[in-house]
């Protein structure tokens, strides 16, 4: 590439000069002050060189010859310079500093790194087409006049139609809009290039609802009407769609029906439906929308509502079969209706009711009103005759009104129980009544029914408590419609008693008083066990406490009945007063009673005449207080002289001779009679158990013997005779 060279503010590149040879005597002596660069500043296209002088001058002006100069620049790598002085302009930038130095007196110039000037700007591609809502990359190179791609230079994008193709700062082209074509233009350094562009459109895709459905009143057009688009995958709106689109019901939380063109062909991408309509009431239906094979749209959901009232229809209906003169049950409910039979919502319509077929005549309150969910409920209504076909009209201004099914009458049946005997005014604890109850069935209007087969059921009503009624407490009605009973008996404590009488749906009837004596004493019983354990001769705590009483069971309150107690079971000797009598209240109650014995389990039997007796629980006889200490292991009946003897075990033990379980007791053995002497362990503690175990005992000395044994707090006990040989 040829270089070029600018200098900036001059017209034309100074010659730079150097002086003659001549006069060099004279030069040594001259001083620099001032090194002039010629030029001081300027520019190069990038590539370029040029020459640059340096003229060093004293401080009156005068040129210096024949100096070296040594030349530096700022920023080689933007500008470099020989030691000649000569530049080159190797990276955009600057100024870039250039120093000449003489006699270190330096002189600059500012140079700075041009581009070359762009001859022309092409566009890649040239012409090209992109889809609505695309982009495609155009690409802008700058050539210099010489061809040569400048490719740092950055141009300027613009569109003549951005409504229909716009471009970004980095040459991207976006398809707003179906047109073209479209002028792009790249421009820089007042050049530029241009590139034509046509926007076409994006294919169809997919439905969506322009319009969505509203809320909507049943049997009403959807207003406004629902629009469905053919949109492109962007959702967009094709423009040119003729689809033929289909609506139906997605959602139909009602069972709905829909109404109306439900197929449309679309015009310029958009299918309108004008009088599509539901018949149901609900909330949550949506609409889905299909053409071919392009993806359904569904519709937001919406409601409809009710229309008005027109009609009346029975929800809860009359039985099919009621008792004269009673209510029916269930009651009559009447809905407010609209056309299509949806319910209407409508508080304060008064719906009237009356005998629309059959022989009878209808009682109660005869008109409801409606809630606010348009609901009227009869809460009284009867009928009163007799036979079949009885139907009921239910009426309301200015609406359809609705009839009943057939209703059967039947006679009314029993309500109440009256007494016709009443049981014996007083009778014992437990006897039969001399004289047995018997009631009787009556209408509510107080006639005999006479039914028969019906249960009536005896049972206290009042009177102290724990009492029982025995005998047949359940008895069926004859013919008559009297329930008559036969082995009723009261149990329990003496006082006053009243019995009733019942059966399923009938009013109780309740007996005149019974006064209920007591009866004689048949048992005992113990109200208060003995403890269940007890130590030997030690008093029983709790002591023993027995009750009268009959035989139910209920406690007999008689003065001075004799109560005896003995060992049942396990022997030994019963101590204390065994014998007691009953208080006013038929309590017998023991305060000293012990047993003696060996340990072990021991009952109590008690008894009175006359009566069944009744024995106590088991109780635990246990060791008593320690007393006495006995032999357990004697020497033998012959023994040898200084030969140890068999050694003697002693163990504590209570009055019954019980062992004590009692550690820690010193006991000393002695000879007692005979003429030798004792040596071996003569002392010897007993262990836990309350035994001593004696140890090499030993007898000098030959003839009869017998061993004393010695405990404090305990009676001394001697040994059998024994001899030693």
């Amino acid at each position: 590439m040829t270089a070029r060279w600018t200098l900036a503010g001059l017209a034309a590149f100074v010659a730079l000069t150097s002086c003659g040879k001549g006069g060099d005597g004279i030069a040594d002596v001259l001083l620099v002050a001032t090194v002039e660069v010629s030029p001081s500043s300027g520019s190069l296209v990038l590539g370029g060189t040029a020459q640059l002088t340096a003229t060093p001058k004293t401080a009156s002006g005068l040129v210096v010859p024949g100096r070296t100069v040594a030349w530096s620049s700022s920023n080689a790598v933007a500008v470099s310079v020989t030691p000649s002085g000569v530049i080159t302009a190797n990276a955009l930038g600057g100024p870039v500093r250039i120093t000449a130095t003489v006699d270190g007196v330096s002189g600059e110039a500012l140079i700075t790194v041009q581009p070359f000037p762009i001859s022309r700007i092409e566009i890649t591609p040239p012409q090209t087409a992109v889809l609505v809502g695309a982009s495609t990359e155009l690409v802008a190179t700058a050539y210099d006049a010489q061809g040569q791609p400048l490719p740092d230079r950055i141009p300027v994008w613009t569109s003549n139609a951005p409504a229909i193709a716009a471009v970004t700062s980095t040459g991207i082209v976006l398809g707003m809009a179906e047109g073209g074509p479209v002028t792009i233009t790249a421009s820089a350094e007042g050049k530029s290039g241009t590139a034509l562009i046509t926007v076409t459109p994006r294919p169809a895709t997919r439905l969506g609802f322009l319009q969505q459905p509203g809320n909507t009143t049943a049997g009403q057009p959807l207003a406004p009407p629902v629009r469905v688009a053919v949109q492109n995958d962007l959702g967009g709106t094709v423009a040119n769609g003729t689809q033929t689109v289909t609506i139906a019901l997605g959602s139909n939380p009602g069972n709905a029906t829909l109404s109306g063109t439900t197929t449309v062909q679309a015009i310029n991408g958009v299918a309108t439906f004008s009088n599509l309509s539901l018949d149901k009431a609900a909330a949550g239906y949506t609409l889905t929308a299909t053409a071919g094979n392009l993806t359904a749209a569904t519709s937001t959901s919406f409601n409809a509502s009710a229309g008005t009232a027109s009609q009346l229809a029975i929800t809860s209906a009359p039985p099919a079969s009621a008792t004269s003169g009673q209510p029916l049950a269930p009651q009559p409910a009447l809905q407010l209706r609209d056309a299509f039979g949806n319910a209407v919502g409508q508080a304060g319509v008064v719906v009237t009711a009356a005998i629309a077929s059959g022989s009878a005549t209808l009682g109660g309150s005869t008109t409801a009103t409606t809630n606010t969910a348009g609901l009227a409920t009869f809460a009284t209504l009867t009928l009163t005759g007799t036979g079949s076909g009885v139907t009921i009209g239910f009426s309301a201004s200015g609406l359809t009104p609705a009839t009943s099914g057939p209703i059967s009458l039947a006679p009314p049946p029993p309500s109440a129980l009256v007494m016709v005997t009443q049981p014996s005014a007083t009778a014992p604890s437990g006897i039969p009544f001399a004289v047995q109850p018997a009631v009787k069935l009556k209408d509510a209007s107080g006639n005999d029914v006479l039914n028969a087969g019906v249960a009536i059921t005896a049972s206290l009503a009042s009177g102290p408590g724990g009492a029982t009624l025995s005998g047949g407490t359940v008895v069926q009605t004859s013919s008559t419609g009297t329930a008559t009973f036969a082995n009723l008996a009261i149990t329990g404590p003496v006082g006053s008693y009243t019995i009733q009488f019942s059966g399923s749906g009938l009013t109780s009837v309740t007996s005149a008083a019974i006064a209920v004596t007591a009866a004689p004493p048949s048992q005992l019983s113990i109200t208060t066990q003995p403890g269940a354990t007890a130590a030997n001769g030690a008093q029983l705590s709790p002591q023993p406490v027995l009750q009268l009483r009959d035989a139910a069971g209920i406690a007999v309150a008689k003065n001075g009945v004799p109560v005896t107690v003995a060992i049942a079971s396990g022997g030994g000797t019963l101590g204390g007063t065994i014998t007691v009598s009953t208080n006013a209240a038929g309590v017998a109650s023991f305060t000293d009673l012990s047993i003696s014995g060996l340990v072990g389990s021991r009952t109590l039997a008690f008894s009175s005449p006359g009566l069944s007796g009744a024995t106590s629980t088991p109780i635990g006889l246990t060791a008593g207080p320690a007393t006495k200490i006995a032999i357990l292991v004697q020497p033998a009946a012959l023994e040898l002289s200084g030969i140890p003897i068999r050694q003697p075990v002693l163990q504590i033990q209570d009055v019954s001779g019980n062992p004590v379980p009692m550690a820690g007791v010193l006991v000393t053995v002695s000879i007692a009679s005979g003429p030798g002497t004792l040596s071996g362990n003569v002392a010897v503690s007993t262990s836990a158990a309350g035994t001593a175990a004696f140890s090499g005992l030993t007898i000098n000395g030959t003839g009869a013997y017998t061993l004393k044994f010695t405990a404090v707090g305990f009676p001394d006990v001697s040994s059998v005779l024994f001899f030693v040989l």
